[in-house]
């Protein structure tokens, strides 16, 4: 059969439509009875890939809609998705095949019978750029690399997928024997800086295969990074008990843990006045690993010096003298211990607003560094909400599942059902659906869990669609009759207000940067600025370019009095006004507009006034340049040439010269030029 050209190049777009069409039928899978000739359609899809031909994809739909739960038929669905490329999809059925039947990708052949060989390659790096920090593309690396018996490459991505999941007992189950993970997962913690889970993952794989000396090196290694250092002589012993020589070194050299730490132990140990044969033995194993050859070699003459027959050391003098290993990393001092690198400075605490606005970037890892030490005895309700958020955004399930049962505990009946509470969080839509659907896969992957029921049921009550709510807490009501949360929300969903769908009341279900906008205008108008300011960070955040944002802010922060925030609006918006290169009469700045009274809006103004003319000790003028500067400019706006006029030349005599803005300059000028 005539190959398809699309996989010599030709670009995926010409796929994409069988992909849509893929989606369309899959979506009816069990809405029609099954096909006479399921088996035929399976053997289609096996034999079309093979040979390249995209009908692979019409075929395994036909296989799949015949047999829905077939493990073979889910199987060659996820097989067909990842040769399009489609790879949240081929997880997805992936994850359905392995819940059938966890066998189901055992003894399969390789990959390059199953495709065109040379689109495998080609996959499988692309997934792989994926795969670093997404769980879902590490578990479907680590099954696909399964299925090219390429196992040693295959453990490592699924370790990483548990990693980063909290708890994948699929990735768990793919990954075989418990000693093989705890390893690589020591590994990883290692060239991590992790020196505690390093240490554990190496003591659990000791446990499950106590013959092998690598566990205990890896232990001594991170136990002496952490300065444990008489335990990590315990274990170095062990090692060398179990000692395979060659293998060992090799394990060693390959490993690659964080630098600083294993070179700063070894050369404390070195620096000892009277150091024993096993500080000696310890720290040539520290300095090998780390790559400090040449340290290493001194360290292992002088064990050799204390113990001329230590077969470690004349094994790793071997080592690296049969590799050329002889030179310390470029930049050190032979002379002088490495020194352990100085603790990072410490950021300053942040707050929940700082997180929110994290979250509404989806950037998760730093919204978690912000609340994890907000997570304390009495921290409030708010906290282990938005830490759920953050741990699902991360794919740590069962932690989420926690902290919004903690949440829900705590918080009131208003803010259990209030709409759009987990929608409003996000900055943009396909944020939010990005993260829905991580508890969305997390409930295919196991259907009859209780945990991701429970928890869709509550994102879908938020969402004001009760009926499906009311679904998925059933399998929950089985599997977890006891649980506070389930029998909450049962009550709650039985209530007569939540037996219909609703809409929110003038909130749409997906806010757009306008919606949000005119959300904060309300807020304004209603004088809660502290609260519009919030509301148009998130709008900003949405749309940075959104039509009078940057005044919008301005305002707020004249009306909280928070006037050095002003100043910086004012600069900002004198930017996008270009007023550098414009004449002083395009300069437009109705900070009037948006309030509830014209008496509100001149208290405010009155209260800025007061600010910049509060007399100091001398009883002069106070020397608040920025103040000066967003009072004439707000004159300006409302064309008050003469009093703008005097208060930018005050901004002008008190500012330093670096200080100096080219823009408001302009205005200075103009308005000298109009007050005559």
């Amino acid at each position: 059969m005539k190959r398809n050209r699309i996989m010599k190049g030709a670009p995926l777009a010409r796929v994409a439509p069988l992909f849509a069409l893929l989606m369309i039928l899959a979506g009816g899978l069990k809405a029609e009875g099954p096909e006479v000739e399921a088996i035929d359609w399976l053997k289609r899809s096996q034999s079309a890939l093979s040979d390249g031909n995209p009908e692979c994809a019409r075929f395994a739909v036909h296989a799949a809609k015949a047999k829905p739960m077939g493990a073979r038929e889910n199987v060659q669905l996820s097989l067909v998705l990842f040769w399009m490329g489609q790879f949240d999809d081929s997880a997805r059925y992936m994850r359905r095949a392995l819940a059938v039947d966890p066998a189901a990708i055992a003894g399969l052949p390789p990959l390059a019978s199953r495709m065109p060989g040379a689109d495998v390659g080609l996959r499988l790096n692309q997934l792989a750029l994926r795969a670093e920090a997404d769980s879902e593309m590490c578990f479907l690396t680590g099954a696909m690399l399964l299925i090219d018996q390429d196992k040693r490459r295959a453990l490592a991505f699924l370790v990483r997928a548990e990693e980063l999941a909290g708890s994948d007992t699929q990735a768990s189950r793919l990954s075989g024997n418990s000693d093989d993970r705890s390893r690589q997962r020591g590994i990883n913690s290692l060239r991590a800086g992790d020196w505690t889970d390093a240490a554990r993952s190496f003591a659990f794989a000791a446990l499950d295969t106590p013959g092998t000396a690598e566990h205990y090196a890896g232990m001594a290694i991170a136990l002496a990074a952490s300065q444990d250092v008489p335990m990590a002589r315990k274990m170095l012993a062990r090692a060398f008990d179990r000692y395979a020589g060659e293998r060992l070194l090799s394990w060693l050299h390959d490993l690659k843990p964080a630098p600083g730490a294993c070179a700063s132990a070894g050369n404390a140990l070195l620096s000892l006045s009277q150091p024993t044969k096993a500080d000696l033995q310890l720290a040539a194993l520290l300095l090998f690993t780390a790559g400090f050859h040449a340290k290493a070699s001194d360290a292992a003459v002088r064990v050799l010096v204390a113990d001329k027959l230590d077969r470690f050391a004349y094994d790793l003098k071997a080592f690296q003298e049969q590799r050329g290993l002889s030179a310390d990393p470029a930049g050190t001092d032979n002379d002088t211990a490495v020194p352990t690198p100085p603790d990072p400075p410490q950021p300053k605490p942040g707050t929940m607003d700082d997180a929110r606005r994290h979250i509404r970037r989806a950037d998760y890892d730093e919204a978690l560094k912000v609340l994890d030490p907000l997570v304390i005895a009495g921290a409030e309700p708010e906290v282990y909400r938005l830490v759920f958020v953050v741990l699902i955004g991360k794919g740590d399930f069962l932690d989420a599942a926690v902290a919004l049962q903690t949440w829900f505990e705590k918080a009131s009946r208003e803010d259990r059902t209030r709409l759009n509470s987990l929608r409003d969080l996000f900055g943009r839509s396909e944020l939010f659906d990005a993260w829905h659907k991580t508890v969305l896969n997390r409930r295919a992957a196991d259907p009859n869990a209780a945990l991701p029921r429970l928890v869709n049921a509550w994102v879908e009550l938020t969402r004001g669609r009760y009926r499906t709510a009311r679904e998925e807490l059933l399998v929950a009501k089985i599997e977890l009759p006891t649980n506070e949360m389930v029998k909450a929300l049962d009550r709650i969903l039985a209530e007569d207000a939540f037996l219909q769908d609703v809409t929110p009341d003038g909130v749409p279900e997906d806010p757009s940067p306008r919606a949000l906008q005119g959300q904060a205008d309300k807020l304004f108008r209603a004088g809660d600025y502290q609260g519009a300011r919030r509301a148009y960070l998130k709008a900003a955040e949405a749309d940075a370019k959104l039509a009078y944002i940057t005044l919008s802010l301005l305002r707020c922060a004249f009306a909280l009095a928070d006037y050095n925030d002003g100043y910086l609006r004012l600069v900002q918006l004198l930017d996008e006004q270009q007023a550098a290169m414009a004449e002083g009469k395009a300069f437009q700045l109705l900070v009037v507009d948006g309030y509830a009274s014209a008496q509100v809006y001149a208290g405010h103004l009155e209260a800025l006034r007061k600010h910049c003319e509060q007399g100091g000790k001398d009883g002069g003028i106070k020397l608040d340049a920025e103040a000066w500067a967003l009072y004439g400019a707000i004159l300006m706006g409302e064309s008050s040439f003469k009093p703008a006029a005097a208060a930018l030349a005050n901004w002008k005599a008190f500012a330093p010269d670096r200080q100096l803005n080219s823009g408001l300059l302009r205005l200075l000028e103009y308005a000298n030029k109009r007050s005559g």
